[in-house]
C-alpha cells in the first residue's frame, strides 16, 4: 500500500486506479475518506486516478498536532503529494470540503 509522508512527518495513504493522465482526487469534509468517490464514474477509465486520504482520515495518520489538520495545512500535504510523485504539475479534483 502506498504511503509517504509529508512535511512534518505525517505519513498519508494514497492509491492509484485507472489509466490516462494523472488526477488527484480528494474527498469531501473532514474525516471523509477517498474510497467514497470509488472510480467517479468510470472515470478511471480515461484518467489515473490519485486517491489521496487526507491527514486523519481514512488510511492516512492521525498527525501529532491536531491543528495540522487545517485546510490549508492539507494543501501543503498535496504539494507533498506532487513531489513524492515526481509530477511537473497536477490536475486536481475535489469534492465538497477538499475543495477549500
Amino acid at each position: 500500500m502506498p504511503y509517504f509522508t509529508s512535511y512534518d512527518g505525517t505519513r498519508l495513504f494514497y492509491s492509484v486506479a485507472g489509466s490516462g493522465p494523472a488526477l488527484v482526487c480528494l474527498a469531501g469534509g473532514p474525516g471523509a475518506d477517498v474510497r467514497d468517490l470509488g472510480d467517479l464514474g468510470g472515470l478511471d477509465r480515461h484518467r489515473t486516478l490519485v486517491l489521496l486520504d487526507a491527514r486523519a482520515a481514512g488510511r492516512s495518520e492521525v498527525p501529532a498536532d491536531r491543528d495540522s489538520c487545517a485546510f490549508t495545512e492539507q494543501g501543503r500535504d498535496v504539494e507533498e503529494l506532487r513531489r513524492h510523485l515526481g509530477m511537473e504539475r497536477v490536475d486536481l479534483l475535489a469534492h465538497s470540503a477538499g475543495t477549500l
